[in-house]
């Protein structure tokens, strides 16, 4: 199969996606429910807000970048290399398009055999119902990887693991740890602070690309935000897990003495670093947008921004920090045509 003729398989897949979301298909919506009911922390919402990121990122334009950077290289597939895809239970999005990045790069992807039993998964590229959707000659599962050629992995520990027993003289891809930042004016609308909500707490605030910082003005008043925050927490704020996970959250900081906003459904600390853990949300704030500038020129690169501000740097609108996850994902393909 040609690259040409993969571009139009993925495109294909693409559209068939949109027509399953847009029709609400009853059978994606039970495999959506199936995996809630198989990982507790896979709510519903947070599969569908990835599942429909998806085709923004999978855009037309995307795909014809891709086949420009193929040629740009000469890039030529004769024989498919097997790559071991291990993204520790990632969310969904990063998961999909890997595997469609993999294929799209003439590869066949090796997975450890529990990641078949993600129901949605299975769906989606597996589906000998839908032909668009059906890749399941790409993609093998195992428990062993010694025949594979190079690796994508994410960035947590039991990548590692596998990393350092199988591929520590192979070529690897490790996806960044990936957090965004947000400058707020005080000037939001409910709808974009409801839309900077998603990007706050998608599977938890463990996405890749979410919101895990705020910059604020001095004086800024938490309030609006906090009231659009629990307004649409929904599920959240019945989530047994999520608040018994929340309340240690607040002890813990009660018995260190460290204060916080207590945002309802979210801990807001006053701090600088971008990596932060589950339910809590940190914030600085800043006298005026050129002082803003000024402390962030040594975190920019760190960094995607969420704004509605007009700023001089790439931001991204609130609701759409998944966006910054294209850059990576190119990279993972230059990584794949590569090998």
């Amino acid at each position: 199969m040609t690259l040409h003729s993969r571009v139009d398989v993925v495109r294909n897949w693409r559209n068939e996606l949109v027509r399953l979301l847009s029709d609400k298909d009853k059978v994606l919506e039970e495999v959506i429910y199936q995996q809630s009911r198989y990982d507790k922390w896979k709510l519903p919402e947070f599969s569908y807000t990835s599942l429909q990121a998806i085709p923004h990122i999978l855009s037309d334009e995307f795909l014809e970048y891709c086949q420009e950077l193929s040629t740009q290289k000469n890039f030529n597939r004769n024989n498919a290399q097997l790559v071991a895809l291990f993204l520790n239970n990632e969310d969904l999005l990063v998961e999909i398009i890997s595997l469609l990045l993999i294929f799209l790069a003439g590869h066949r992807s090796v997975v450890p055999k529990i990641f078949l039993r993600n129901p949605i998964v299975t769906f989606l590229v597996q589906n000998p119902d839908i032909p668009e959707m059906n890749f399941e000659d790409r993609i093998i599962g195992t428990d062993d990887f010694r025949q594979c050629n190079c690796m994508v992995m994410s960035s947590k520990q039991r990548s590692f693991e596998y990393h350092n027993r199988y591929f520590s003289k192979r070529a690897t891809f490790e996806f960044p740890q990936r957090c965004s930042s947000a400058l707020l004016t005080g000037k939001e609308t409910d709808m974009e602070l409801a839309a900077l909500f998603d990007d706050v707490i998608q599977y938890f605030g463990k996405a890749a690309g979410t919101v895990t910082r705020l910059f604020v003005p001095h004086n800024y008043d938490f309030n609006p935000l906090i009231a659009v925050f629990n307004r649409q927490a929904g599920e959240l704020a019945t989530h047994h897990l999520y608040l018994n996970h929340l309340d240690y959250q607040k002890t813990i900081h009660i018995i260190n003495k460290i204060s916080y906003v207590d945002a309802g459904v979210l801990m807001m600390i006053e701090d600088d670093a971008l990596h932060t853990s589950r339910g809590i949300l940190h914030y600085q704030y800043y006298t005026s947008l050129e002082d803003f500038f000024v402390r962030i020129s040594e975190v920019e690169n760190q960094s995607a921004w969420i704004t509605s501000a007009q700023i001089p740097i790439k931001n991204y609108r609130p609701g759409k920090s998944y966006m910054s996850l294209t850059n990576d994902f190119v990279d993972l393909f230059d990584f794949l045509i590569e090998q």
